[in-house]
């Protein structure tokens, strides 16, 4: 079963380079996106993705809000991991884990995002 990545992101610049360097340290991975939460959700409610990046800020519906839905509308496509990034946090250098859902600061690593999705 091929593993997969879904980014929901409205900045088509991050979502370009987060798609680059995934491709490059994951080739493994199929990767899909959207730039809204609204089509995110109507996207991943038809395919299971592995993990999912969101940005907590977007149009339509914002990642808070398309993780809840996920998980209210059908828990089977839920995904294993979800990284949440957004330059609206503040972790003071702590890392914050709810659960299965990881938070980082934008500008991302990526290495640290490589990392949570491999588990290391």
């Amino acid at each position: 079963m091929e593993k997969s990545i879904f980014i929901a992101d409205d900045e088509k610049e991050i979502v370009d380079i987060l798609v680059e360097q995934l491709g490059q340290f994951m080739p493994e991975y199929i990767i899909d996106f959207s730039f809204d939460g609204e089509a995110a959700l109507n996207k991943m409610l038809s395919k299971k993705y592995d993990v999912l990046i969101t940005d907590l800020n977007m149009p339509k519906m914002e990642g808070n809000d398309l993780i809840r839905n996920l998980g209210e509308k059908n828990m089977e496509f839920y995904p294993s991991k979800i990284i949440v990034m957004s330059g609206y946090i503040n972790l003071h250098n702590e890392k914050k884990v709810i659960e299965n859902i990881h938070f980082i600061e934008k500008p991302y690593d990526i290495n640290e995002i490589v990392a949570i999705i491999k588990g290391s």
